[in-house]
């Protein structure tokens, strides 16, 4: 099955879904989140972008990352990506916004929300 995106205009408001690629290859603006996760006061997990990645490969990055699917806020994706990519399922609450930046090169035309996580396993 094809990922889908909102596509967004400049006010963050969806407009239509399209295809991934779609939505790259015509940098269209779209959402997406980062979480940086945070162990104690000195440690913090991050990630090593895979060899397969068009962006970036094998470069270290947030903790997790993901493009925000149709119809989800922003917190729910961040939600669901530490879960998909690391197995830490957090409460809603403990999730802090620390950052937002708007579409333009560097963020590949994306409306990014960082937040951060601190989480000590139990």
């Amino acid at each position: 099955m094809t990922e889908k995106f909102d596509v967004v205009d400049l006010n963050d408001r969806p407009i239509r879904q399209l295809a991934r690629g779609l939505v790259h290859r015509d940098n269209l603006f779209h959402r997406a989140i980062h979480v940086l996760v945070n162990t104690n006061s000195l440690s913090w997990i991050l990630q090593q972008r895979s060899s397969n990645k068009d962006v970036d490969p094998f470069l270290w990055t947030s903790s997790c990352s993901g493009h925000v699917d149709p119809g989800e806020d922003y917190l729910s994706a961040a939600i669901r990506e530490c879960e998909e990519e690391l197995g830490i399922v957090a409460d809603r609450k403990l999730f802090i916004e620390v950052f937002r930046a708007s579409p333009c090169l560097e963020t590949g035309n994306e409306f990014v929300r960082v937040y951060l996580l601190k989480y000590e396993k139990e």
